[in-house]
């Protein structure tokens, strides 16, 4: 095919504004999502997704079994390349879902669910938003709940947190034990184990384990009054309210009142934000050898 029509064929996608050939994991009412967007290089990076699923096409990688359904890792850890975005299919999941796999970090096999690193996403969203995802995967972004669930499903899987300041200085938590449960039960955090350096005598995430998750229309927090999300700008697992919110307000100006910024309690107090975070999730089974 010439690069004429290859082109021509991303034009129409992206002017179209036609769904993706693989509607992801949500079931219930797809619909395509309209994105906040105050960083013109996001813009750039959803059409290098565009261009990625084309080139994708044309490679042949759009691969169908006899039984009709099509044919991607589970996660991940069974991806065979270098970091970037790719497709899984976990199993019983009905559709495909693009994420980002990092392949560098720890041996690699990582599935990456949340990233913040500037201000072009915001994070401050309800529940169908972040049941569904947003964001674009080579930057700023939050993988979706139902997906994370149909993932975590599949068997034992570990959580990495990776974290920065805006000193440059970077720590990192394991858990060796991560699951979501599903919509029904409010996409409740079962989380446990923790290993790293992020925590010395105690860990921020921790504290969250059997939390339910609470957005600004839906609130399962355990605050007496009020609902956390609303107050501190972000979907999380909210306790009463939080020791840690990777989620919260992206801020840039040092130690903050309000503590409304993106939270690591445990390094970094509960009013200094972060500069960025990520958290990715692989089999406990993975072997870097």
């Amino acid at each position: 095919m010439s690069k004429f029509f290859i082109y021509a064929a991303v034009l129409v996608a992206l002017t179209t504004g036609q769904n993706s050939p693989h509607p992801e994991c949500n079931v219930n009412n797809p619909y395509i999502q309209t994105i906040e967007i105050s960083d013109v290089r996001l813009q750039v990076e959803e059409i290098k997704e565009n261009l990625q699923r084309l080139a994708a096409k044309l490679e042949g990688q759009d691969v169908v079994s006899e039984t009709g359904r099509s044919v991607y890792p589970p996660d991940c850890s069974q991806v065979s390349g270098t970091s970037g975005v790719y497709f899984i299919q976990p199993s019983e999941c009905p559709q495909a879902v693009r994420v980002y796999c990092d392949m560098d970090t720890d041996g690699g096999g990582w599935t990456v669910i949340q990233r913040r690193e500037d201000s072009s996403v915001g994070f401050n969203r309800g529940w169908t938003e972040y049941r569904n995802g947003f964001g674009s995967k080579f930057s700023e972004h939050w993988l979706g709940n139902e997906h994370l669930f149909w993932i975590t499903a599949q068997g034992q899987y570990e959580l990495r947190v990776d974290l920065r300041d805006f000193n440059g200085a970077s720590k990192y938590a394991v858990y060796y034990s991560f699951r979501i449960g599903d919509e029904a039960n409010r996409y409740q955090l079962q989380v446990a184990s923790y290993d790293g350096t992020a925590g010395v005598y105690w860990d921020a995430l921790s504290s969250h384990n059997r939390a339910y998750f609470t957005t600004q229309d839906y609130d399962n927090d355990k605050a007496s009054s009020g609902n956390c999300a609303a107050h501190f700008g972000s979907g999380w697992w909210f306790t009463s309210c939080y020791q840690a919110n990777l989620n919260g307000l992206y801020r840039t100006d040092g130690e903050e009142a309000d503590m409304r910024g993106i939270i690591w309690s445990e390094w970094r107090g509960l009013n200094i934000s972060l500069q960025y975070t990520e958290m990715k999730i692989r089999p406990t089974t993975f072997s870097i050898l």
